[in-house]
C-alpha cells in the first residue's frame, strides 16, 4: 500500500472514531445504508463518455476536413472530381433511358396536349379577317362614270350606264395607289363596262358579274398589292 493511500485510511480511521465519539447513532444509521454497486459503478458511464466523445470529434473533424482545400488540396481536388465524374455519369445514364422514347418533334393535333377541347362551327362562330368590325377599312370613292354599253332587245339604240364605285384594297398602300392612278384605273373600269349589255345589267346578277370583272382588272395592274372588293354607291341604266 502506497504512502498516500495510508495517510487516506488513516484520516478516515479519525473520523469514524469522531463521529462514534459525537453521535454514534448516526454511524448506526450509516451501517444500515446499502448500495447497490450495479447502480453505483460509475466505471459505465466513464466508458461512454470516453468513447461517444472521441467519435463525435473525429466525425465533425472529418466532414471539417472533405472541405479544408487550403490544407488537403492535393487529397481534396482529386476526391471531389471523381465525385463530380460519378455524379454526371449517373445523371447521364438516367437521361439516355428517356431518350429511346418514340417522342415526336412536332405537335400534329392539340388533342395530343392534355387540354380541354373545343369544337366550333366555322359558318356560324367564325368571322373574315377584313370583315372585322373593329378593323379600319382602306376604301377610296371613285367618282361618277358613265359609259356606252351594248345594246338588246328591251334597249334602246344606244343604252348607257352612270355609276360610282367604293373600293375596299386589303392595305393602305393599295388605296395610295389608286388614288394616284385614278384617271388609268377609270379608263380600265370604262372599258370593262362597255363589255356589258343592257339586259345583263338589269338582273342583280348581272351586276356582281361587273364588280367581279372590275376588280380582276384593278388587280391586274395594281404594283403595291390587291383589293377585295368593288362595291357600287350608285348605279343608273339608261334605255
Amino acid at each position: 500500500m502506497s504512502k498516500d493511500q495510508s495517510n487516506v485510511d488513516d484520516v478516515i480511521s479519525e473520523v469514524d472514531s469522531l463521529l462514534s465519539e459525537e453521535d454514534p447513532d448516526f454511524i448506526e444509521q450509516l451501517g444500515q445504508i446499502k448500495i447497490d454497486n450495479a447502480m453505483a459503478d460509475l466505471s459505465l458511464m466513464d466508458q461512454v463518455l470516453n468513447n461517444v466523445g472521441p467519435e463525435k470529434k473525429s466525425f465533425v473533424s472529418t466532414i471539417k476536413s472533405l472541405f479544408d482545400l487550403k490544407n488537403n488540396a492535393s487529397v481534396l481536388i482529386p476526391f471531389w472530381g471523381l465525385i463530380i465524374i460519378i455524379t454526371a455519369a449517373v445523371v447521364f445514364v438516367v437521361k439516355m433511358n428517356t431518350w429511346n422514347k418514340p417522342d415526336s418533334l412536332f405537335l400534329t393535333s392539340y388533342a395530343e396536349l392534355p387540354a380541354e377541347i373545343h369544337s366550333y362551327n366555322p359558318v356560324t362562330e367564325s368571322e373574315m379577317f377584313f370583315d372585322n368590325s373593329r378593323l379600319l377599312k382602306n376604301i377610296v370613292a371613285i367618282k361618277k362614270m358613265v359609259a356606252n354599253i351594248k345594246s338588246s332587245e328591251t334597249s334602246g339604240a344606244n343604252p348607257m350606264l352612270a355609276f360610282e364605285l367604293n373600293i375596299e384594297g386589303m392595305t393602305s398602300e393599295v388605296i395610295i395607289e389608286i388614288k394616284d392612278r385614278e384617271a388609268e384605273f377609270k379608263d380600265l373600269i370604262l372599258r370593262v363596262a362597255e363589255e356589258s349589255n343592257y339586259d345583263t345589267l338589269l338582273k342583280s346578277e348581272g351586276k356582281q358579274i361587273l364588280s367581279e370583272n372590275i376588280l380582276n382588272v384593278i388587280n391586274a395592274n395594281l404594283t403595291q398589292g390587291q383589293i377585295r372588293k368593288v362595291l357600287y354607291k350608285s348605279f343608273i341604266l339608261k334605255n
